[in-house]
Protein backbone atom coordinates (compact mmCIF):
# COMPACT_ATOMS: atom_id res chain seq x y z
CA UNK A 1 0.00 0.00 0.00
CA UNK A 2 3.03 2.24 -0.23
CA UNK A 3 2.86 5.25 2.06
CA UNK A 4 -0.89 4.96 2.62
CA UNK A 5 -2.15 5.07 6.19
CA UNK A 6 -3.53 1.69 7.25
CA UNK A 7 -6.45 1.45 9.68
CA UNK A 8 -7.84 -1.85 10.94
CA UNK A 9 -11.39 -2.10 12.25
CA UNK A 10 -13.35 -5.13 13.40
CA UNK A 11 -17.14 -5.59 13.55
CA UNK A 12 -19.34 -8.45 14.72
CA UNK A 13 -22.94 -9.21 13.69
CA UNK A 14 -25.15 -10.21 16.62
CA UNK A 15 -28.80 -11.02 17.21
CA UNK A 16 -31.31 -13.83 17.59
CA UNK A 17 -31.44 -16.74 15.18
CA UNK A 18 -33.30 -16.00 11.94
CA UNK A 19 -33.10 -12.19 12.01
CA UNK A 20 -31.02 -12.07 8.83
CA UNK A 21 -27.45 -11.61 10.07
CA UNK A 22 -26.02 -13.81 7.32
CA UNK A 23 -28.21 -12.17 4.69
CA UNK A 24 -26.87 -8.71 5.61
CA UNK A 25 -23.34 -10.16 5.69
CA UNK A 26 -23.62 -11.72 2.23
CA UNK A 27 -25.38 -8.71 0.74
CA UNK A 28 -22.59 -6.42 1.92
CA UNK A 29 -19.67 -8.58 0.86
CA UNK A 30 -21.06 -10.41 -2.17
CA UNK A 31 -24.13 -8.38 -3.18
CA UNK A 32 -26.13 -11.60 -3.09
CA UNK A 33 -29.22 -12.84 -1.26
CA UNK A 34 -30.45 -16.36 -0.57
CA UNK A 35 -33.99 -16.87 0.68
CA UNK A 36 -34.08 -18.87 3.94
CA UNK A 37 -30.30 -19.24 4.04
CA UNK A 38 -29.15 -21.27 7.03
CA UNK A 39 -25.75 -20.68 8.54
CA UNK A 40 -24.33 -23.35 10.84
CA UNK A 41 -20.87 -21.91 11.58
CA UNK A 42 -19.49 -18.46 12.21
CA UNK A 43 -17.86 -16.78 9.24
CA UNK A 44 -15.48 -13.88 8.78
CA UNK A 45 -14.83 -11.72 5.75
CA UNK A 46 -12.81 -8.61 5.16
CA UNK A 47 -12.55 -5.84 2.62
CA UNK A 48 -10.55 -2.71 2.05
CA UNK A 49 -12.41 0.59 2.08
CA UNK A 50 -10.62 3.59 0.56
CA UNK A 51 -11.52 6.71 2.51
CA UNK A 52 -9.34 8.93 0.34
CA UNK A 53 -6.08 8.72 -1.64
CA UNK A 54 -3.97 8.22 1.47
CA UNK A 55 -6.21 6.40 3.97
CA UNK A 56 -7.48 2.83 3.69
CA UNK A 57 -9.61 0.93 6.20
CA UNK A 58 -9.21 -2.83 6.44
CA UNK A 59 -12.63 -3.86 7.68
CA UNK A 60 -13.08 -7.32 9.23
CA UNK A 61 -16.60 -8.55 10.01
CA UNK A 62 -17.66 -11.65 11.95
CA UNK A 63 -21.06 -13.20 11.23
CA UNK A 64 -22.02 -15.19 14.34
CA UNK A 65 -25.08 -16.85 12.79
CA UNK A 66 -25.26 -20.49 13.89
CA UNK A 67 -23.58 -19.68 17.21
CA UNK A 68 -26.71 -18.61 19.12
CA UNK A 69 -26.89 -21.97 20.90
CA UNK A 70 -23.17 -22.03 21.71
CA UNK A 71 -22.90 -19.06 24.06
CA UNK A 72 -19.75 -20.46 25.66
CA UNK A 73 -17.89 -19.80 22.40
CA UNK A 74 -19.21 -16.28 21.87
CA UNK A 75 -16.63 -14.28 23.90
CA UNK A 76 -13.94 -14.93 21.26
CA UNK A 77 -15.98 -12.97 18.72
CA UNK A 78 -16.17 -9.93 21.00
CA UNK A 79 -12.38 -9.79 21.45
CA UNK A 80 -10.85 -6.78 19.74
CA UNK A 81 -14.20 -5.67 18.31
CA UNK A 82 -14.74 -1.96 17.73
CA UNK A 83 -18.29 -2.08 16.35
CA UNK A 84 -21.34 -4.20 17.13
CA UNK A 85 -24.08 -4.63 14.53
CA UNK A 86 -27.04 -5.80 16.61
CA UNK A 87 -29.87 -7.08 14.40
CA UNK A 88 -33.54 -7.77 15.01
CA UNK A 89 -36.37 -8.72 12.66
CA UNK A 90 -39.09 -6.05 12.43
CA UNK A 91 -41.66 -8.84 11.93
CA UNK A 92 -40.62 -10.72 15.09
CA UNK A 93 -41.18 -9.05 18.47
CA UNK A 94 -39.25 -11.79 20.29
CA UNK A 95 -36.10 -10.92 18.34
CA UNK A 96 -36.56 -7.29 19.38
CA UNK A 97 -36.96 -8.27 23.03
CA UNK A 98 -33.78 -10.38 22.75
CA UNK A 99 -31.71 -7.24 22.14
CA UNK A 100 -31.31 -6.73 25.90
CA UNK A 101 -29.49 -10.06 26.20
CA UNK A 102 -27.24 -9.29 23.24
CA UNK A 103 -26.22 -5.89 24.57
CA UNK A 104 -25.51 -7.23 28.07
CA UNK A 105 -23.21 -9.86 26.56
CA UNK A 106 -21.48 -7.29 24.39
CA UNK A 107 -20.80 -5.05 27.39
CA UNK A 108 -19.65 -8.03 29.47
CA UNK A 109 -17.16 -9.49 27.00
CA UNK A 110 -15.97 -6.38 25.12
CA UNK A 111 -12.22 -5.76 25.18
CA UNK A 112 -12.29 -2.37 23.44
CA UNK A 113 -13.44 0.54 25.55
CA UNK A 114 -15.97 2.98 24.07
CA UNK A 115 -16.96 0.58 21.32
CA UNK A 116 -19.82 1.61 19.05
CA UNK A 117 -23.13 -0.22 18.61
CA UNK A 118 -25.72 0.09 15.88
CA UNK A 119 -29.20 -1.38 16.23
CA UNK A 120 -30.50 -2.69 12.89
CA UNK A 121 -34.15 -3.43 12.16
CA UNK A 122 -33.97 -5.89 9.25
CA UNK A 123 -36.65 -7.15 6.81
CA UNK A 124 -38.46 -3.83 6.34
CA UNK A 125 -39.51 -5.11 2.90
CA UNK A 126 -42.17 -7.18 4.74
CA UNK A 127 -44.37 -4.14 5.28
CA UNK A 128 -47.63 -5.94 6.12
CA UNK A 129 -45.92 -8.29 8.60
CA UNK A 130 -44.17 -5.59 10.63
CA UNK A 131 -44.78 -5.69 14.38
CA UNK A 132 -41.95 -3.43 15.58
CA UNK A 133 -42.28 0.18 14.44
CA UNK A 134 -39.40 2.39 13.41
CA UNK A 135 -40.22 4.65 16.37
CA UNK A 136 -39.86 1.71 18.80
CA UNK A 137 -36.50 0.75 17.32
CA UNK A 138 -35.19 4.29 17.40
CA UNK A 139 -36.36 4.82 20.99
CA UNK A 140 -34.63 1.61 22.07
CA UNK A 141 -31.37 2.54 20.34
CA UNK A 142 -31.39 6.03 21.84
CA UNK A 143 -31.97 4.62 25.34
CA UNK A 144 -28.85 2.46 24.97
CA UNK A 145 -26.62 5.08 23.37
CA UNK A 146 -26.56 3.19 20.07
CA UNK A 147 -26.89 4.23 16.45
CA UNK A 148 -30.03 3.09 14.62
CA UNK A 149 -30.99 2.12 11.10
CA UNK A 150 -33.62 0.02 9.35
CA UNK A 151 -32.67 -2.11 6.37
CA UNK A 152 -33.59 -4.96 4.07
CA UNK A 153 -31.01 -7.47 2.93
CA UNK A 154 -33.53 -8.90 0.47
CA UNK A 155 -34.05 -5.71 -1.55
CA UNK A 156 -30.64 -4.26 -0.65
CA UNK A 157 -31.99 -1.24 1.19
CA UNK A 158 -29.54 0.66 3.42
CA UNK A 159 -27.22 -2.36 3.84
CA UNK A 160 -24.03 -0.54 2.84
CA UNK A 161 -25.07 2.39 5.01
CA UNK A 162 -25.01 0.16 8.13
CA UNK A 163 -21.30 -0.50 7.74
CA UNK A 164 -20.40 2.97 6.47
CA UNK A 165 -22.21 4.62 9.38
CA UNK A 166 -20.43 2.44 11.92
CA UNK A 167 -17.00 2.97 10.35
CA UNK A 168 -17.57 6.74 10.30
CA UNK A 169 -18.63 6.80 13.96
CA UNK A 170 -15.66 4.70 15.06
CA UNK A 171 -13.19 6.89 13.20
CA UNK A 172 -14.77 10.04 14.64
CA UNK A 173 -14.32 8.62 18.16
CA UNK A 174 -10.77 7.44 17.41
CA UNK A 175 -11.55 3.89 18.58
CA UNK A 176 -8.65 2.17 16.89
CA UNK A 177 -6.31 -0.72 17.74
CA UNK A 178 -3.82 0.47 20.32
CA UNK A 179 -6.02 3.28 21.66
CA UNK A 180 -8.36 2.96 24.63
CA UNK A 181 -8.19 -0.83 24.51
CA UNK A 182 -8.59 -3.16 27.47
CA UNK A 183 -6.17 -5.61 25.84
CA UNK A 184 -3.86 -6.00 22.86
CA UNK A 185 -5.43 -9.20 21.55
CA UNK A 186 -7.42 -7.81 18.64
CA UNK A 187 -7.92 -10.34 15.87
CA UNK A 188 -5.75 -9.33 12.95
CA UNK A 189 -7.02 -9.40 9.37
CA UNK A 190 -5.42 -9.89 5.96
CA UNK A 191 -3.34 -7.08 4.53
CA UNK A 192 -4.01 -8.13 0.97
CA UNK A 193 -7.20 -9.07 -0.87
CA UNK A 194 -10.53 -9.68 0.87
CA UNK A 195 -10.97 -13.27 2.02
CA UNK A 196 -13.31 -15.45 4.02
CA UNK A 197 -12.60 -17.76 6.95
CA UNK A 198 -15.24 -20.13 8.31
CA UNK A 199 -15.36 -21.79 11.70
CA UNK A 200 -12.09 -20.44 13.03
CA UNK A 201 -11.27 -17.77 15.55
CA UNK A 202 -9.23 -15.43 13.38
CA UNK A 203 -9.97 -13.60 10.20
Amino acid sequence: MGDNEEIKIQFVLLGASGVGKSSLFERYFSNSFTEKARTLVADCKSKIICLNKSVEVQLSVWDTAGMENHQGMMPQYYRGTHGYIVVYDVTDKDSFNYLDTVLVNADTFATVNDNVKIIVGNKIDKVESRVVSRAQGLKYANSHGALFIEASAKVNEAVDHIFEKLVSEILSKNILPGSKSKSDDAIDITKNTPQSTSGGCAC
